[in-house]
């Protein structure tokens, strides 16, 4: 192995450092070249929208270059019990339902105190502009966004369990898309979607989950449905749905954990880019404490501020 080679957890903090420096320096000259295009409308959004996708992609092109144990597609399309897609179709239906009300709420009470929620106006006039929405909102976004979160970060801070790993991952996750309205809902979304990843061993259920909640914001704009996510009764169905996948992957959380700890099982480690190891919190060796320290100083510390910046930017602007 490579001595300059870096340990994951500190690779998986440079490249969500890279994908966020990168993301701003792509949306900057992106967005001023279209508009001296005159670049507007479906055209403008369509191409915005890959300006994460191909930060990210170029993110973990460096992981691979600088990780002593980079993301490889064998270990991400490894294959997994499909029973849980049902449980990413339910974590989906039940963030959407249960706790869309969130950014509402919040929307509400930012621009109470003053500060400016602006929405995407997103044109869905078309059959065509609705798929060309669907690839690069729902399809591209789902798939990439989970290799970064769900299989480089959470797979590279395993190590300090995967409930620190969680809780980090998720704050990396709902700073990333730089909206405060938004912030609660995506940091607990990426929670249930660190944890589907953990009891699955695999982040394709994720994927199905991250697809789903984008592709039914697309939907219902595009058909002028409209959903009341106050209503008590979506909110009770949503919360039923989140309880029935929360119970299933405590149930599975504790059978690993149980089987681990017996010796029959090798760790759940969540590490879908190298080598399996056991341990964290499953009963096996030492947890590494070290693994959040390693991604946060200095590369992750960098994203983090980055995205911060920009958020308060936002809240700031007249």
């Amino acid at each position: 192995m490579d001595k300059y080679m870096l340990p994951r957890a500190r690779a998986s903090g440079f490249a969500f450092a890279a994908m966020i420096f990168l993301y701003v320096i792509i949306s900057f000259s992106g967005q001023a070249v279209l508009s001296a295009l005159s670049a507007g409308g479906f055209i403008y959004y369509a191409v915005s929208a890959l300006f994460s996708v191909v930060a990210i992609f170029i993110s973990l092109i460096i992981y691979a270059k600088i990780s002593a144990e980079p993301v490889k597609v064998s270990r991400i399309f490894k294959p997994f019990n499909y029973l849980y897609l049902l449980l990413g179709v339910l974590i989906a239906a039940g963030m959407f339902m249960g706790l869309g009300f969130i950014n509402t709420l919040f929307a509400e009470w930012i621009e109470k105190l003053g500060v400016t929620v602006s929405a995407a106006d997103i044109p869905l006039e078309t059959w065509g502009q609705y798929l060309a929405f669907t690839l690069v909102l729902g399809i591209l976004p789902a798939i990439f966004e989970e290799v970064l979160f769900r299989g480089v970060i959470f797979g590279g801070v395993r190590g300090a369990g995967a409930f620190s790993a969680a809780l980090l991952c998720s704050l990396c996750f709902s700073l990333y898309h730089c909206s405060l309205a938004q912030l609660i809902y995506q940091f607990i979304y990426g929670l249930f979607l660190c944890f589907l990843a953990y009891v699955s061993k695999s982040i394709i259920p994720g994927m199905l989950a991250h697809f789903l909640n984008n592709f039914a914001v697309l939907t219902f704009g595009f058909f002028g449905a409209e959903i009341d996510l106050l209503s008590p009764y979506i909110i009770a169905g949503g919360l039923i749905l989140l309880a029935a996948a929360a119970a299933a992957m405590a149930f599975v959380y504790r059978k690993t954990c149980k089987a681990s700890s017996d010796g029959n099982a090798e760790g759940n480690s969540g590490n879908f880019g190298g080598k399996q190891h056991n341990g964290g919190d499953t009963g096996g060796a030492k947890k590494d404490k070290g693994a959040v320290f390693s991604f946060i100083m200095p590369g992750g510390l960098f994203g983090i501020i980055i995205c911060c910046a920009i958020i308060a930017a936002g809240v700031f602007a007249v």
